[in-house]
């Protein structure tokens, strides 16, 4: 298995069936194009988008990117029984994202630990909050928890009493 680059073997159906999926949507944006399995396992399938045009691929703050990801999962979810998470990334984007996500979580708990008073993270995705949880999760002095519904949902890092 790769980490990045097309996955040499045999893929399984769930990975054929959501890299397919995922070069037809490019194939109807006029995005050129291409979609390659480069992750699958028991614990997740990657496909990776190449293409010149990554930045109609990801869009604003990953939102185009997140779109094409949903429909994917919405798509091959009877096919997934097993939940197995399909995830697509174009351009590294996603680990670059992570890292991004993990030094704010760090700089707001700085910031939390200072002043003594919660701060607040809106905007993230379910992903992205639990990068967030994890990035936290062995920090003693910190506390994070989401709170709020669907859009409104947000991530609250607080001092641990």
């Amino acid at each position: 298995m790769t980490s990045r680059g097309e996955k040499s073997g045999p893929i399984s159906e769930l990975a054929r069936k959501a890299q397919e999926i995922t070069q037809n949507m490019l194939n109807h944006s006029a995005i050129n194009g291409k979609a390659l399995v480069v992750e699958d396992s028991a614990t997740r399938i990657l496909i990776e988008i190449v293409t010149a045009e990554a930045g109609l691929v990801i869009g604003s703050q990953g939102e185009t990117l997140n779109a094409m990801q949903t429909l994917v999962r919405a798509i091959t979810s009877v096919d997934n029984e097993k939940r197995i998470p399909i995830m697509l990334d174009c351009q590294g984007y996603r680990g670059r994202r992570e890292a991004a996500l993990i030094n704010q979580a760090h700089e707001l708990a700085a910031q939390v630990r200072e002043s003594g008073k919660e701060a607040v993270i809106e905007g993230l995705s379910p992903y992205e909050r639990r990068i967030v949880h994890l990035a936290l999760a062995d920090d003693p002095t910190i506390v994070t928890y989401s709170e709020g519904e669907g859009e409104d949902r947000r991530l609250v890092v607080s001092p641990a009493d």
